[in-house]
């Protein structure tokens, strides 16, 4: 009898992982590669019909049905520069200083004075989600148990992901210049006092400035109340609709084309907006996704066990800044 994690015992039945480095997901163990199941690629979103028979669960389409369900809650990852990795651990190579040499006169070699490399060691940890389907259970409901719990599994590993690249933004160490005033601060006038677009363009320049290219925003939903309530981007706003926060995957800052907001609720500190440049802030070691079941006789229940391996990481500071107390 198998032990997983938890706990749970159980002889095992079916195994399958998603390769991210060529998004094959294969049959058996991680680094197993012998039997290509399907290709993901175009997994876009969940399409699991619901499941009466426990029995006739496919365990490669339970790991595409996870991967899909996650893919709209995962809030941070595309505010980060994604390396996708089907090895556990690696060094990986970052570019520090992108300065071009200008004007080369022919037959001239560039100076290579110019270029700046660092490197960043991953040596990813797992997040785990179970779905444990008793007997008792699948034979008394008459709803979809086993796809509400399929769902409540996809999203606590995004949000365990989301979680830990909160953690890394609050972590990685740049700038903090404090915001000019609240952005939430009123006028006698009834306007507001001050101009978020003032200090996220300040943070924008310094970063610019140091070579990096800043194209990402990202507030908790009670930092991004004050800036689409302040009156200096309301008037940027006439006729547009406000975007859906409750969506992964960013959406258009208005009046500064070109740049995407997030938005999440383990960003920390909540009263702190990061500008940065997605591509170099923050790297995320984007791991292997593993499924498997399991089956306890003994005790008479199905488990599938999703494990998913990963770790975001400091890029380069310079090409981040934390605005500080941005509301109260």
């Amino acid at each position: 009898m198998d032990i997983l994690e938890g706990g749970l015992k159980g002889e095992l039945q079916a195994r399958a992982w998603f390769d991210p480095a060529s998004n094959n997901i294969y049959q058996g163990k991680v680094s197993d590669t012998g039997r290509v199941i399907f290709n993901a690629r175009n997994v876009k979103q969940a399409a699991l019909p619901s499941i009466t028979d426990i029995s006739a669960v496919n365990i490669a389409i339970l790991l595409q049905e996870i991967l899909g369900l996650e893919r709209p809650v995962y809030n941070l990852r595309n505010a980060t520069r994604i390396i996708p990795m089907n090895a556990l651990k690696a060094t990986i190579p970052i570019f520090t200083k992108p300065t071009a040499s200008e004007k080369v006169p022919a037959l001239t070699e560039a100076s290579l004075e110019s270029a700046g490399w660092s490197s960043i060691t991953f040596q990813l940890w797992k997040n785990v989600a179970h779905i444990v389907m008793p007997d008792e259970i699948e034979k008394m409901a008459n709803v979809d148990i086993f796809g509400t719990q399929t769902r409540d599994a996809a999203g606590a590993l995004a949000a365990s992901e989301n979680s830990q690249i909160s953690a890394a933004f609050a972590a990685a160490g740049g700038a903090q210049p404090a915001a000019s005033g609240l952005w939430s601060a009123i006028s006698s006038g009834g306007n507001s006092t001050y101009n978020p677009y003032t200090d996220i363009i300040s943070a924008m320049t310094t970063i610019a400035t140091a070579g990096y290219r800043p194209t990402s925003v990202v507030m908790h939903p009670t930092g991004w109340a004050p800036f689409f309530g302040n009156s200096y981007v309301k008037g940027l706003m006439a006729g547009a609709a406000y975007p859906d926060l409750s969506q992964g995957g960013g959406f258009p800052l208005p009046g500064l084309p070109g740049v995407t907001g997030f938005s999440d609720f383990f960003i920390t500190p909540t009263t702190s907006c990061y500008v940065l440049d997605p591509a170099a802030a923050i790297i995320l070691g984007s791991g292997p996704t593993e499924a498997a079941r399991y089956r306890n006789e003994a005790a008479g229940y199905d488990a599938f066990i999703m494990r998913q391996w990963l770790q975001p990481l400091t890029g380069v500071t310079t090409a981040i800044e934390e605005i500080t107390n941005v509301h109260a």
